[in-house]
């Protein structure tokens, strides 16, 4: 029985899913139910995200599982090839059965129920959720360690945002991450945060408007990032003698709206007909995380543009 042919699937009923994965052994089938899974996760998603995640965790590893198992019978090759026809790599996404490797590989099934657990009390059930719980994040690919992924260089991130005085939910929004599972992690990694508070030290709001005004944000810039009123921020700034960058300028300078805007748009154009130009296997692994990044938060701007223009 195919998954779509599973009664009630849409509403993603968690034992009726367990109970048809344990009794699948075709990999065609579970690669075929993940790929309808993706397609479905935006609705999943106003659903409920915790459940459809969990099913695509569970269906990955199932699918890790019996890729594993035809290896070892000989039907199922590497993906470095070793004259077996199939290779798994034709079985699904590489990056997708990757992470089913690291919920399956060394991983008990003991392991893997508290692993979900976990994460569904963070909030997030998501890929990189296991695989920090299981792993610590060592095993994800290559072109996922990224400047903004690998635990290590993830602390140093955060802990650079919150030395700069943003809040959790600021830093959670910026990294895409849920905020429980953020201060779960900040928790374990002895990061220290100052979220916004009316007993915040005055030391401590002196430090982050320093900070802030070192790297050029002006007075309301720095009162919307701290969550203090901007008047505030410039007693504060005046009492420490911190000379921020708009009382440098002895105003703030106007923007000519209109002529940013055609010049945006026109450079936009460009970008998007040289983007047709680009074929994304020839791209480096190494950087394709920073530049998945960086356009998430370019889209996310101009959504918010396009948005505020069509209202």
């Amino acid at each position: 029985m195919s998954f779509a042919d599973l009664p009630g699937w849409r509403s993603l009923q968690l034992d009726d899913v367990k109970q048809w994965l344990a009794e699948t052994d075709d990999v065609d089938v579970i690669a075929d139910a993940l790929r309808m899974l993706i397609k479905i996760m935006p609705s999943g998603r106003n659903r409920g995200a915790r459940d459809i995640d969990e099913v695509m965790r569970r269906a990955e590893r199932r699918l890790a599982e019996l890729v594993r198992a035809g290896q070892a019978a000989g039907e199922i090759g590497t993906t470095s090839g070793d004259g077996v026809p199939r290779r798994p790599r034709d079985i699904i996404e590489r990056h997708v059965l990757h992470y089913g490797y690291v919920m399956f590989d060394g991983v008990s099934r003991e392991q893997f129920e508290d692993a979900i657990a976990q994460a569904r009390q963070f909030g997030t059930i998501s890929r990189t959720a296991m695989d920090d719980i299981l792993h610590d994040g060592a095993r994800r690919p290559k072109m996922y360690r990224g400047t903004a992924v690998g635990t290590k260089r993830r602390v140093a991130q955060i802990s650079d945002m919150a030395e700069r005085g943003l809040t959790s939910h600021q830093i959670a929004a910026e990294i895409g991450w849920n905020r429980r599972y953020l201060m779960e992690f900040v928790r374990r990694h002895k990061i220290l945060l100052v979220d916004r508070s009316r007993s915040t030290p005055k030391s401590v709001r002196v430090t982050q408007i320093r900070n802030l005004a070192d790297t050029g944000h002006r007075a309301a810039q720095i009162a919307q990032m701290i969550g203090i009123a901007e008047e505030r921020v410039r007693r504060l700034a005046a009492g420490a003698g911190i000379e921020l960058s708009d009382t440098r300028l002895g105003s703030v300078r106007t923007v000519d709206a209109n002529r940013v805007l055609s010049e945006s748009t026109s450079t936009l154009e460009g970008i998007a007909m040289a983007i047709g130009l680009i074929d994304t296997d020839d791209l480096d692994p190494e950087r394709i995380e920073g530049w998945a990044a960086s356009l998430k938060d370019s889209i996310r701007t101009l959504q918010h543009l396009h948005k505020e223009l069509t209202r």
